[in-house]
């Protein structure tokens, strides 16, 4: 099995309802998620489904369980506890919220065509990264199934004994009790019970557990200046001033706080957070940028400290600075930087300093606000360098050429080439009067 027994609850999970615990084994399983599945007799059950850990330059891999289905969810403290069915067997599958973050992007994109009448996309609306908002959205994907099996199982029965005369005079005779469907029915030993938690409104939107993410909209983003345009100074102040409105909450350490952060303390972050995932070929690209850097500048990245499942403040710098963090923007960049530190075949005076890269430190249990940060930061690889206009080209090719002294076309296999022809980079280009070589 992918899960190991536990016999000490974490400090925040209060109640096990009896049942056995088990916790995810160490680097085995990283993103989870639940799939509705057709078992038969047209009725559904909650299967768990969950990312295997491979490595950065392997492809995804997800396994779905076959014997264990989910009977009910609920959060407790940081964790997601999954009450898992297997006959009449039950345990606990404890999931940190943060290190097996759920994966509803997975589930509605993977959803088999006869469960999509239970519309995933429309229930995991308004994602927040917490336990109780998944808690509540499995619970009432639990309820949906539980219905719509009812249903089912109501319309198989008529299927199977049709309606005969009444033999109980003018009455008629009352019908059997509805059966109980698979995913509400009372199984042996203790079960867990899938119910909304039950604090106040007020209680959760101050513990943040609440669907607020769209109080503020998303940010619009920068955009290259196309071509006839003039830079727009009130719209660049409008799309920063709104981005630092929509972002105001998530730089613990106040929004332009910098330091520089050890590439061997940042971990790639799971890819719904960012806007580029990391990919192997971009990690070439950025290593073959760095080596060949002549002026050694270098972005400024962005990341979050992990471990954290509140809002930092302050006083826990000392405590954040020397942890670890996930990478939010630069992925590519940290990555390239560790990869040549640890390859000996390049040498460079300044090799050292791309072990410490200059940060931003942001944070926040929403990962579509990660995201969106992510994609502003990124904004500023979209704007591109300045590239001249074909007629500016054209204009600068005629000033090498007359200072070439104008020389005439000349075919490719010409036994005897003119060293007029001969340029070497050379970026300056003066106007002469005759012909003259460049060297």
């Amino acid at each position: 099995m992918f899960a190991v027994k536990v016999d000490r609850l974490p400090e925040s999970v209060l109640d096990d309802n009896g049942n056995d615990n088990y916790v995810p084994k160490e680097d085995f399983m990283g993103e989870w998620t639940a799939m509705p599945e057709k078992i038969g007799d047209g009725l559904f059950c909650m299967r768990f489904t969950y990312e295997l850990e491979t490595r950065p330059d392997q492809p995804e891999q997800w396994v779905q369980m076959k014997t264990w289905e989910i009977e009910s969810v609920e959060a407790q403290g940081e964790y997601v506890i999954l009450d898992m069915k297997n006959k009449n067997d039950h345990i606990n599958l404890l999931l940190h919220f943060q290190k097996h973050t759920f994966s509803y992007i997975y589930a509605t994109n993977n959803v088999v065509e006869e469960a999509k009448h239970f519309d995933l996309d429309a229930l995991f609306s308004k994602y927040a990264l917490s336990p109780y908002w998944t808690a509540r959205k499995l619970t009432a994907l639990a309820l949906n199934i539980s219905k719509y099996n009812s249903v089912v199982t109501e319309a198989n029965k008529k299927k199977k004994s049709p309606k005969k005369p009444s033999t109980s005079g003018a009455g008629g005779s009352r019908s059997a009790p509805r059966p109980v469907p698979s995913m509400s029915r009372a199984t042996e030993g203790p079960s867990r019970h899938s119910t909304p938690s039950k604090r106040t409104r007020e209680e959760m939107e101050k513990s943040g557990v609440t669907e607020t993410a769209e109080v503020s909209s998303p940010p619009v983003m920068p955009t290259p200046l196309k071509k006839g345009e003039n830079p727009d100074a009130v719209k660049a102040t409008r799309i920063l001033r709104d981005f630092n409105n929509y972002s105001k909450d998530c730089w613990p350490m106040g929004r332009h706080f910098t330091f520089n952060v050890d590439c061997f303390k940042c971990e790639k972050s799971p890819n719904k957070w960012v806007v580029r995932s990391r990919e192997s070929g971009g990690v070439k690209w950025q290593i073959n940028n760095l080596m060949n850097n002549v002026k050694w500048d270098r972005q400024t990245v962005c990341v979050m400290p992990k471990g954290l499942t509140s809002r930092p403040t302050e006083k826990d710098w000392p405590r954040i600075q020397n942890g670890e963090f996930w990478i939010i923007d630069g992925q590519h960049s940290l990555e390239a930087s560790q990869q040549i530190l640890k390859d000996d075949n390049f040498q460079h005076e300044l090799k050292a300093d791309l072990r410490y890269w200059k940060a931003f430190l942001v944070w926040s249990d929403d990962w579509d606000k990660l995201r969106k940060i992510s994609t502003f930061l990124n904004s500023g690889n979209k704007i591109k360098a300045f590239e001249a206009s074909w007629a500016a080209n054209i204009v600068a090719a005629r000033d090498v050429w007359v200072a070439h002294g104008c020389p005439p076309k000349e075919r490719e296999n010409a036994k005897s080439p003119s060293p007029q022809w001969k340029v070497s980079l050379r970026t300056n280009v003066h106007k002469f009067q005759g012909a003259h070589q460049i060297s």
